[in-house]
């Protein structure tokens, strides 16, 4: 169906669009302005681009947005650093495996399950970075080592989240189910 998509865009375009431009094209110029696209295909095609677009801007935005965040807020590049790769990258990496392993195809409500992704992983790392900054030491690892006394509160958030997305399972909708799955 994608394929065919394409091939139509192509040829109502009269172009070969490389496979980069797909990354961010969301709309078709035919070279008549007079032809009119409709179809089944058409429609899923627009959609699915629609997506994927949504999908690739919205992620590296999500990250984008909460790099220079994390180091206004802790005033390191390395915490930031570390927040954003390990935390949220981390979360994307452990959310679209999931989503593979139980069959999950990308549909609208995965960009709710990455949106989680990025709230919850900046929402834990700012707990963690602040009780951080509020221990008392001479040394990191000791300042570390009292920051743990946050992790509780992190745990407890973390069961209160799985909870409440895993009773979407009780949904008879499967992208309800999918999405409670993969944000918990």
């Amino acid at each position: 169906e994608i394929h065919e998509f394409r091939a139509t865009v192509e040829f109502l375009e009269g172009r070969r669009i490389p496979w980069w431009e797909w990354l961010w094209k969301t709309d078709i110029t035919p070279q008549d302005a007079a032809v009119g696209v409709g179809g089944w295909v058409m429609g899923r095609g627009l959609l699915d681009q629609g997506l994927n677009v949504d999908m690739l801007t919205l992620v590296f935005l999500g990250v984008g947005l909460t790099f220079p965040l994390f180091w206004i807020l802790t005033r390191s590049g390395r915490f930031a650093l570390l927040a954003v790769l390990v935390l949220i990258g981390g979360g994307f990496v452990w959310t679209r495996g999931w989503m593979g392993l139980i069959g999950m195809r990308e549909r609208v409500f995965s960009l709710l399950a990455y949106a989680n992704v990025v709230v919850q992983g900046t929402s834990f790392a700012l707990h963690k970075f602040a009780a951080f900054a509020e221990s008392r030491g001479d040394d990191r690892v000791t300042r570390w080592t009292t920051a743990t006394q946050v992790d509780y509160v992190i745990a407890t958030t973390t069961g209160i989240a799985l909870f409440g997305f895993l009773t979407l399972y009780t949904f008879d909708l499967a992208p309800i189910r999918e999405l409670g799955l993969a944000s918990a």
